[in-house]
């Protein structure tokens, strides 16, 4: 299926990006393999131009993941709750997401909060009282214009 094609384009070409378009995290074996992922969640119909506009440098990707991406689907710990279950069951309590691989210490493939750009931005010190609305403290420090999360 899709992992064997994936890999098979990889070993061919290292240059290989993959786009990933999912609403929810998916198992990323080959992940290693690729030069790149960008993850467009459910773009809708202007997701192509998009996905163009970010390939080819003309927009900066600034989003940061919303929720953590196991390395593996049995590494969740919703693993076994829906096995020939007609019913959901939520056993995790507030252990949901980051928090549960936090208390766990099972390791992710990638960290909720998790992103990349094509700039680098500089990150002041901040100062207690200071209304950072108009001026955060964060200031693009690369080639390239971007955005950051703070």
């Amino acid at each position: 299926g899709h992992v064997r094609m994936i890999e098979t384009v990889a070993a061919a070409n290292p240059n290989t990006v993959v786009v990933l378009c999912c609403g929810s995290v998916v198992e990323t074996p080959w992940a290693d393999k690729v030069k790149a992922i960008l993850y467009m969640g459910l773009p809708g119909q202007a997701g192509g131009a998009a996905a163009a506009d970010l390939l080819y440098g003309r927009v900066n990707p600034s989003g940061k993941l919303a929720e953590t991406w196991p390395l593996r689907y049995s590494d969740c710990p919703t693993y076994d709750c829906y096995r020939e279950r007609k019913n959901a069951q939520y056993r995790e309590g507030v252990y949901v997401g980051y928090r549960y691989y936090d208390k766990a210490g099972v390791p992710v493939r990638w960290p909720f909060g998790f992103g990349l750009s094509y700039t680098t931005f500089q990150l002041f010190q901040f100062e207690s009282g200071r209304d950072y609305s108009k001026t955060p403290p964060l200031q693009t420090n690369g080639k390239r214009a971007g955005a950051e999360i703070v």
